[in-house]
């Protein structure tokens, strides 16, 4: 496929098949048939769906490991390659999949890196979930200071939402639609698109990947909904909205970035986690890692702490992936020092390693 489509950001739907047709590339094609910053949460569905709880998503055998991956060290590395897989059987793109690596300019959309990770890991039999669709960070520069005209940078997303999805059509059929849309109040975090479409944006992206791929698995990832708070109460509130409104959802992404001071208790996790599946959701640990200090006691601390999390996933039918932020400390977002993952930076496993693998296979 071509590395670098044109993306007009047309308002007219002329324009945004002519965009499609381009962007997707010929095998896509053929397979294919004002709002206040701090803004509620999208408005909420009747009573009465509300209150219809629906079959949770089941698996059939144990979670799928996975973990994010850096295609940069992965193309590079030959111990980092061959740890992952050795271990491993699903990735997340960290980066490459972002709209600032995707959307280099208002009218391009750049598939060379995300194209290139995702046929190595079909090579390898490895299944990409993708990651993220819309975010209010990491953005491309050309967004930066932008004056929109009204439904504007509605008409650019769709195409883009579109493009993206359909791209990858039969290569990538699990996508974080939208990550992380809640403020810590449980309300829609601002950002740029809440302020320039609204809060029907969360509806309308997952909406759009459902046209682009009707047999594509679509989430919602956020972090710090692990347990009771505000947040979790606002996620809920969202979810239900909606599944009540009829909306493309077939999952949640639980992040669970946590610190060996700062997690949930095993009650209140796997609590939290059920009020989700109940939803009729499949809920996923999407992006875990484990901040802890040197020495053994925090060492076994962070094993007790992914123990924890593996076997919440693993006795819940409607959790059918664990993935970790990463796997070695030696690339982490956190940074080294913080060894939040199952592997050193040097590639030996930790006891969080051995614990997620008892978890997991019991």
């Amino acid at each position: 496929m071509g590395a670098v489509a044109p993306v007009p950001s047309p308002p007219h739907p002329v324009f945004v098949k002519a965009f499609l047709a381009l962007a997707v590339g010929a095998a896509a094609v053929a397979a294919a048939a004002g709002c206040r910053d701090d803004a509620p949460v999208a408005p909420t569905a009747p009573a009465q769906a509300q209150s219809r709880e629906q079959a949770p998503t089941r698996r059939s055998g144990p979670p799928v490991l996975g973990a994010a991956v850096s295609w940069d060290l992965m193309r590079s590395s030959r111990p980092y390659r061959r740890l992952f897989l050795a271990h491993y059987r699903a990735l997340t793109p960290e980066n490459v999949m972002k709209m600032d690596s995707m959307a280099p300019a208002p009218d391009r959309l750049h598939f060379t890196e995300a194209d290139g990770l995702v046929r190595w890991a079909r090579r390898h039999d490895v299944a990409v979930h993708g990651h993220a669709l819309v975010w209010g960070k990491q953005l491309p520069a050309w967004m930066s200071g932008r004056d929109w005209e009204p439904g504007e940078l509605r008409s650019w997303l769709e195409s883009y939402v579109k493009a993206v999805v359909g791209h990858f059509r039969g290569r990538v059929d699990d996508w974080d639609v939208v990550n992380e849309p809640l403020a810590a109040n449980g309300s829609l975090r601002r950002n740029l698109w809440l302020r320039e479409i609204g809060p029907g944006y969360v509806a309308d992206a997952l909406r759009w990947a459902r046209e682009a791929n009707p047999r594509a698995r679509l989430y919602v990832n956020e972090f710090n909904i692990e347990g009771r708070s505000r947040k979790t109460r606002g996620m809920l509130a969202l979810l239900k909205g909606l599944r009540g409104d009829g909306v493309p959802l077939d999952g949640l992404g639980l992040q669970t970035h946590l610190t060996t001071s700062f997690n949930p208790g095993r009650a209140e996790l796997r609590a939290t986690m059920r009020r989700y599946a109940a939803l009729g959701l499949a809920v996923d640990v999407s992006e875990m890692d484990v901040a802890a200090a040197p020495g053994r006691r925090d060492a076994l601390e962070q094993a007790r702490i992914y123990r924890r999390v593996a076997a919440a996933c693993r006795d819940l039918p409607a959790c059918g992936r664990f993935t970790t932020w990463g796997f070695t400390d030696a690339s982490t977002w956190l940074g080294t020092a913080q060894r939040p993952l199952p592997f050193s930076a040097a590639g030996e496993p930790k006891p969080a390693w051995r614990a997620i693998r008892s978890a997991l296979r019991r």
